[in-house]
């Protein structure tokens, strides 16, 4: 499990956003995370690490402030 957490840290570090709000991990972005350094998460922990990642959006977004527009 510290590799999910750990791997969820790393990625969260260069985590982009859409001017909007913070992006979702890419398959793709998970992927060279997993290339570069040479991890062995498995099919099971990227799920795990997914769902870790959408409940930080999900929490992130209700911690940002309303627009006027709302």
């Amino acid at each position: 499990m510290w590799l999910v957490w750990d791997a969820f840290k790393e990625l969260s570090r260069s985590r982009t956003s859409n001017g909007y709000g913070l992006n979702s991990f890419a398959y793709a972005e998970i992927l060279a995370w997993k290339t570069l350094t040479n991890s062995d998460i498995t099919s099971k922990d990227i799920n795990v690490l997914k769902m870790l990642d959408n409940m930080y959006l999900a929490h992130s977004a209700k911690s940002q402030p309303k627009s006027n527009s709302e």
